[in-house]
C-alpha cells in the first residue's frame, strides 16, 4: 500500500480531512497536516476498523433531535458558563444557539456540566437517575467510557441530550447525516402529541400549510 496523504484517505473513505485528523489523534498519532503522509500499518488500522471515526448521531428521525458528538474514547469532558471543553481544550461550535447568553441567568447541569457531586444521596425515582453523570465524575470532569458518545443538541439551551440521561452507546449510533430533505414548521411539543385527534390536526396542518411552513432555506440542503 506504501504511504497516502491524509486528504488523500479521507476522499477515498468520503469523509473530511478534520475527521482523519482527528481519529489519528484519538489512537495517539501526532499528525496534524492534511498534506502530512501515512505509512501503511496506520492505513491499515482505520480501514480494519481498529477505532472509530467520529461521525454525526442520528439517534432520533426529526431534524430537531440529531445532536453532534462530543467525545473519543476517554475523553475528559465538561462545561463551564455554556462553554464545552474536551480534555482541557475549548470547543468552537458555530452551530450551536444559546437563547442566554454566556454570563446570564445560569442552571446547574444545562449550563455547568458536571454539578458537583452530592454523597449519600438516594434516588428512588422510576425514570432515568438524574444524577447519573457522578458515577463518572473525576476532577470536576466527565470521563466517557470507550465506545461511548456524549451527544449534545445544537439548540443547547433547550436539548434533552446527554446531560440529562447519559451516554450514546456507539452500537446505537446508524450513520452519518447526510441532506436535510424536508424542514416544516411546527411547535416544538407536537411530536409528543399522538392521539387520533392530533393526527388529524397534524395533517390537516401540513396541506394546508405546505408552501408557506416548509422552511425552503432548510431543505435539500447537504449537512457538513
Amino acid at each position: 500500500m506504501g504511504k497516502i496523504r491524509v486528504d488523500e484517505l479521507a476522499a477515498q473513505m468520503g469523509v473530511g480531512s478534520k475527521e482523519i485528523l482527528f481519529l489519528l489523534q484519538s489512537i495517539g498519532v501526532d499528525v496534524k497536516s492534511p498534506q502530512a503522509a501515512l505509512d501503511e500499518s496506520t492505513v491499515l488500522a482505520i480501514l480494519q476498523g481498529k477505532t472509530h471515526a467520529p461521525k454525526q448521531l442520528i439517534v432520533r428521525d426529526t431534524e430537531s433531535k440529531a445532536f453532534r458528538p462530543q467525545k473519543s474514547a476517554l475523553s475528559r469532558i465538561k462545561i463551564v458558563d455554556k462553554q464545552v471543553y474536551v480534555n482541557d481544550v475549548a470547543q468552537q461550535e458555530p452551530y450551536k444557539i444559546h437563547k442566554a447568553p454566556p454570563g446570564s441567568f445560569a442552571e446547574p447541569i444545562r449550563d455547568f456540566f458536571p454539578p458537583k457531586p452530592q454523597p449519600g444521596r438516594i434516588y428512588h425515582g422510576a425514570d432515568e437517575d438524574p444524577y447519573w453523570y457522578e458515577e463518572y465524575t473525576k476532577d470536576g470532569e466527565i470521563v466517557v467510557p470507550p465506545d461511548h458518545y456524549f451527544a449534545m443538541g445544537d439548540n443547547r439551551d433547550n436539548s434533552a441530550d446527554s446531560r440529562y440521561w447519559g451516554f450514546v452507546p456507539r452500537e446505537l449510533i446508524v450513520g452519518k447525516a447526510l441532506i436535510i430533505y424536508w424542514s416544516f414548521e411546527t411547535d416544538s411539543d407536537e411530536y409528543r402529541r399522538t392521539d387520533v385527534v392530533d393526527r388529524v390536526q397534524q395533517i390537516t396542518d401540513l396541506v394546508t400549510n405546505f408552501f408557506t411552513k416548509t422552511r425552503w432555506s432548510r431543505s435539500f440542503k447537504i449537512i457538513r
